[in-house]
């Protein structure tokens, strides 16, 4: 636990680096997904936690560089290959939301149409 040779150790190696900057991702997402944390983030909760293809990327990366010293690529390049399926997987639903994002039409925010819901009163029994 000596902190000093940690730092060395993070800005020596690159592998360590990216390692360490994907452990800090998944360490920000793991803390941001309590209930309260989901609700007081509102829409940024989203935002923040597309950090997870980073870290996935990230983690990708330093296992290949890890590998390559030893030469043992095969490990490293079937998990590139499983990440590089599931983004792949997740095109179809990008364009879709994408094209409905330009498809819809934006009103000014004076022109939006206003809301309310009705308040029940709460009775007893």
């Amino acid at each position: 636990f000596d902190s000093g040779a940690i730092i060395e150790d993070i800005v020596k190696r690159p592998y360590i680096t990216v390692g360490f900057t994907a452990f800090i991702c998944l360490l920000l997402l793991a803390l941001t997904s309590t209930k309260g944390s989901i609700r007081r983030l509102g829409k940024r909760w989203v935002t923040l936690h597309r950090l997870v293809y980073v870290a996935g990327a990230l983690g990708v990366l330093h296992f290949y560089w890890k590998r390559s010293a030893k030469h043992n690529l095969f490990d490293p390049l079937v998990f590139a290959a499983i990440l590089a399926s599931l983004f792949a997987l997740r095109v179809p639903m990008w364009l879709e939301k994408s094209r409905q994002r330009r498809a819809a039409p934006t009103l000014p925010k004076a022109a939006q149409p206003r809301t309310r819901t009705a308040r029940v009163p709460r009775t007893e029994i």
